[in-house]
């Protein structure tokens, strides 16, 4: 009888410390999330008023130019389908198969 009690006891109070843990992360979690909320508030100010300081600027651009001064513009759908007509070194590119290929692994 001793020992059913014992185990009863221990199982409550195994039962409390996961209440007590689960509240804990759950406060972490919270606390977590309104850090992240807060940081992310305080970085789209900075967005703002950064954008605020260089409206004039963006005016000054002449009409038709690109949005983004000096950018370099690639024109839709190049970047994906023409990179392999660029043939650049062939031999490299070999090489770089090569290297790349799978090597068996040495775990065992």
């Amino acid at each position: 009888d001793d020992w059913l009690a014992e185990q009863h006891a221990r199982h409550q109070a195994h039962l409390e410390h996961r209440k007590r843990s689960s509240a804990k992360k759950l406060q972490r979690e919270a606390a977590r999330k309104t850090k992240l909320q807060r940081r992310k508030a305080s970085f789209e100010a900075e967005l703002l008023s950064d954008e605020s300081e260089t409206e004039p600027f963006s005016s000054e651009i002449e009409e038709g130019s690109s949005q983004y001064a000096g950018a370099v513009v690639v024109p839709d759908g190049y970047r994906e389908n023409n990179l392999n007509d660029l043939n650049f070194d062939d031999e490299g590119d070999e090489m770089d198969k090569k290297k790349n290929q799978k090597k068996p692994s040495r775990r065992r």
